[in-house]
Order: structure tokens, then C-alpha cells, then sequence
């Protein structure tokens, strides 16, 4: 009868080491799994805020061109509108110039 008790202490010890190492495997590998997350987290961030980035400094360049674009659109426009002479008409073209891109 001993001798069963002692296999069965013995079966209960190496069930607790094997349910115990199972634990630190577990904690191990959600350990690992919480870093990663973490690391690809802030990899995303970096690489959203850089192509976000990219995308505003294209629009602004966008932007910037379509308004030369039209300034000078405009300023032929009214070049060819006005009859007058080509000192007069250059300082209408400056004084428009300088209230459609300083409206303030």
C-alpha cells in the first residue's frame, strides 16, 4: 500500500511540474505575443505618420502649383482685358496680385 501511495504522490508531484512548466511557457509565449504586438504597433504609427506625411506635403505642393497656375491664368487674363498702357496695366496686375494673395 506504500508503495502505491508513494506512485501516486509521485504521479501528483510530476503532474504539478508539468502543469507548472506549462504555465511558464504560457506566460513566456503571451509575453512574447504582448512585445510583438507592441512592436508592430509603433512600426504602423511610424509608418502611417510618414506616409500621412507624404500625402499633406503632396497636397500642399498640389495646391501651391494649381494656385501659380491660376495667378497666372488670371494675370493674362487681365492683361489682355485692360486697355491700357503697359506701365498702368502692370501696376493693375501687381495691385491684383497683391489683394488676391494677401487678402488681409
Amino acid at each position: 500500500m506504500h508503495e502505491v501511495i508513494a506512485r501516486v504522490v509521485e504521479a501528483e508531484t510530476g503532474a504539478r511540474r508539468i502543469v507548472e512548466a506549462a504555465r511558464a511557457e504560457a506566460d513566456h509565449i503571451l509575453s512574447t505575443a504582448r512585445d510583438d504586438a507592441r512592436e508592430l504597433s509603433t512600426r504602423i504609427r511610424h509608418d502611417t505618420r510618414a506616409e500621412t506625411e507624404r500625402i499633406v506635403e503632396d497636397s500642399v505642393r498640389a495646391s501651391q502649383q494649381d494656385k501659380q497656375a491660376r495667378l497666372a491664368q488670371y494675370a493674362a487674363e487681365l492683361e489682355t482685358r485692360l486697355p491700357l498702357g503697359p506701365a498702368t496695366q502692370q501696376q493693375a496686375v501687381t495691385a491684383a496680385l497683391e489683394i488676391v494673395c494677401n487678402p488681409e
